[in-house]
């Protein structure tokens, strides 16, 4: 993803400087072992509890904070409303980053053409001499080109708030801009190892 937006525009947009969290702390997938969902309710989302590991985990976040799916989106929001982040910290906002959600939110690339995709190899056309499972892998750079055209624009037209003045302790290290990734836990098998990776621990 990171590849496909900023290296240009934005150098300073590297992996060093982004944690990924997660809107539930739990482990939620469909399958053996699992918790036959793919993510926590809403209503769980917004329990104070979830909500006060959040604002621990969020409080601190400078520059932005990138929600990837509705559980994110509405979790932050109501840390922004109860003045919970940082003040000059901008909200980004994009489809969850599982196959699933990307595939459910994006049918059309970067370009305006419709992205095709085929149950079987007999629903291809005469034309089209890619196998399903390379067409599954050029459709998903396709809408990932699209989620980081979009991340892109919210970052650029964001508003530029002045930097907060915060008290350092003597000799302490000034920090690092951060852009923190608030993805959802849940959703497929992207999730089923850690939820979506943490920077602690690390087709259609």
């Amino acid at each position: 993803m990171l590849s496909l937006t900023v290296d240009d525009a934005m150098p300073g947009f590297q992996r060093g400087k982004i944690t990924v969290g997660n809107s539930w702390s739990k482990v939620e997938f469909v399958g053996a072992g699992g918790t036959d969902r793919r993510q926590a309710t809403l209503p769980e989302i917004l329990d104070a509890g979830n909500l006060a590991r959040l604002a621990s985990e969020l409080g601190e976040i400078t520059d932005f904070i990138m929600c990837c799916g509705e559980n994110a989106r509405e979790s932050v929001a109501r840390l922004k409303a109860d003045g919970l982040l940082r003040e000059r910290c901008r909200i980004l906002r994009v489809c969850h980053l599982s196959n699933l959600g990307i595939n459910n939110s994006i049918q059309i690339d970067v370009n305006g053409e419709p992205i095709q995709s085929y149950k079987k190899s007999a629903d291809k056309p005469s034309c089209e001499y890619r196998s399903l499972k390379q067409i599954g892998k050029d459709n998903r750079k396709l809408r990932l080109r699209v989620i980081a055209k979009d991340l892109m624009e919210q970052i650029l037209l964001a508003p530029t708030l002045p930097r907060e003045s915060v008290p350092r302790r003597a000799n302490a290290p000034l920090e690092r801009p951060r852009l923190h990734s608030h993805a959802e836990r849940g959703n497929e098998g992207l999730e089923r190892r850690s939820g979506r990776t943490t920077a602690k621990r690390g087709n259609r």
